[in-house]
């Protein structure tokens, strides 16, 4: 008698066991993966366009004071786009020294030295 022979039992108990544990994890809805990949948040991504009254020249340049009217910082970047002529007709922007910054009644908001 060979080696087989012998051993024959044990073998095929463990070939069994190991064919059980295959269908098990196969049909019991068993993961082998580490991780698996889920989508958690979808983010929709849109391109940008340019609003009216907050760059030089627009049809409504008065649109920046309304809009960024408790943040001064804001209106004082916008206005240094405006040309002279938005300059003058906008509330929140004073044409001063030669170029546009943000402010009411002839005066800045902030110094510019």
């Amino acid at each position: 008698m060979g080696f087989f022979a012998q051993h024959a039992m044990p073998i095929m108990g463990l070939v069994v066991l190991l064919l059980v544990v295959i269908i098990i994890f196969q049909y019991g809805g068993v993961s082998t993966n580490v991780r698996e990949k889920r989508i958690s948040k979808i983010v929709t991504v849109e391109g940008y366009t340019e609003s009216p009254g907050l760059f030089p020249d627009s049809e409504n340049a008065q649109a920046i004071c309304e809009i960024h009217l408790e943040n001064p910082a804001i209106i004082d970047k916008g206005c240094k786009t405006f040309s002279e002529k938005n300059c003058n007709t906008v509330g929140c922007c004073v044409w001063k020294d030669g170029k546009c910054v943000g402010g009411t009644n002839n005066r800045a908001f902030y110094r510019s030295d």
